[in-house]
C-alpha cells in the first residue's frame, strides 16, 4: 500500500473506507451521551434545590 492521501471519492485505504462510517457513528453517539449527561446533571441540580427548599420549610422535629 502507498502512503498517499485519500479523497472523499478515493480513500487512502480500504480500512479507512470501512471504518469511516463507524467513526462518525461513534462520534455522534458520544455527543448524544454528553447531551444526556448534561440534562441529567441539570435535573439533579434542580432536585437538590427542591430538597434544600423543602428542608428549610420543614419544621424542626424533636426539639
Amino acid at each position: 500500500m502507498s502512503d498517499r492521501q485519500g479523497t472523499p471519492w478515493e480513500p487512502a485505504s480500504l480500512g479507512e473506507f470501512l471504518d469511516d462510517p463507524f467513526d462518525r457513528l461513534e462520534t455522534q453517539q458520544q455527543g448524544y451521551l454528553l447531551d444526556r449527561l448534561d440534562r441529567m446533571v441539570r435535573r439533579l441540580e434542580d432536585l437538590e434545590e427542591e430538597l434544600d427548599s423543602f428542608m428549610l420549610e420543614a419544621p424542626l422535629q424533636g426539639r
